[in-house]
């Protein structure tokens, strides 16, 4: 069990078959729990052939904890939408319930098509073409407009810089308590001397967390399938998801991708397009620096890498915005 998830917040393997015989969707030939946040526990569960992942929120919270609770309502609401559109790139949802019938917790379940990217080895020309349709479906998503900025889980602002500066101060909050140092004069002064570009962004459906593991691809071939790991999505700067497919080197290196996302949406990447890129890239640095903390056992592997990776998204995203002319 993760670091701060304790035992009896999580439905247990026994639970999971009870709930998949009840719904009818079999009897699993094996039940696995994979991972857990502060929001939601995850399952994989075969029944056959058929694989599948269960989300569920977490039981036992506290009632200062609202926002683990609608971790599952804020999922399914976003998967309206994409249900709703033209786009594809997104796992089915084959069975939900936020009214307890069945189980004391709110839940979901995909169906898992393909595998990860970053499991698959491609050749050059095959990774390119991936990488291309990728784009295409990512843009087909910004192109959904929402009426507000955030999500049901943060709560909806009317600005995304009301948005924007509730998320960055949640964290900062959250590492206060947690007695980590980030220099705050630092961020809050670039948050304020920018604020402005924040402003008049459109409300897009944002995945907010675009990297290679949360790209599914067919088995056979070279066909995109779809993007994992919507617990994060909102409304809000589309250029969020370009922060990051790869750690090290960027979405934007990424020739194919951005070649598959203009050929759908002719985005104007500018100068301010960058600025914005890397207030996003300092919101995901903090978070990449206070997710081990809640998460994982310290000292491990990748409670340092994660952290090493929060810390270097923070200091280059603010060396770079701390450059910024506002007259240029």
């Amino acid at each position: 069990m993760d670091k701060n998830i304790s035992s009896n917040t999580i439905i247990s393997n026994y639970e999971v078959k009870e709930l998949f015989l009840a719904i009818g969707l079999g009897n699993p030939t094996s039940i696995k729990f994979e991972t857990a946040s502060l929001e939601i526990g995850i399952h994989s569960v075969n029944v056959g052939k058929k694989k599948y992942l269960l989300k569920s929120s977490l039981r036992n919270i506290k009632p200062e904890e609202k926002a683990t609770q609608d971790a599952i309502i804020n999922e399914l609401s976003l998967y309206k939408v994409l249900e709703n559109s033209d786009v594809t790139a997104y796992q089915k949802i084959v069975y939900s319930d936020i009214t307890k019938k069945h189980i004391d917790v709110n839940f979901l379940i995909l169906e898992i098509q393909g595998v990860p990217y970053k499991k698959k080895v491609f050749s050059i020309r095959e990774r390119k073409l991936v990488m291309y349709q990728a784009g295409e479906q990512l843009a087909k998503i910004h192109n959904i407009k929402g009426l507000g900025y955030g999500s049901e889980k943060i709560g909806i602002e009317h600005s995304w810089f009301a948005a924007y500066k509730k998320l960055v101060d949640d964290i900062i909050s959250d590492l206060t308590v947690k007695n980590v140092n980030v220099d705050t004069n630092r961020i809050y002064s670039v948050i304020n001397k920018l604020s402005f570009l924040l402003e008049d962004v459109e409300p897009s459906l944002i995945h907010a967390t675009i990297w290679k593991g949360n790209i599914y691809v067919a088995e056979k071939g070279t066909k995109f399938l779809a993007f994992a790991g919507w617990e994060n999505a909102m409304w809000g700067d589309l250029a969020t998801d370009f922060v990051r497919l790869n750690p090290v080197r960027g979405t934007m290196n990424n020739k194919s991708f951005i070649r598959g996302y203009l050929s759908v949406n002719p985005l104007v990447i500018d100068k301010n397009f960058h600025i914005r890129k890397n207030l996003m890239k300092l919101y995901l640095g903090l978070r990449a620096l206070i997710y081990p903390i809640l998460k994982w056992r310290k000292d491990t592997q990748k409670y340092i890498y994660k952290k090493i990776e929060g810390r270097i998204m923070i200091s280059e995203s603010l060396r770079y915005l701390e450059g910024v002319q506002i007259n240029e």
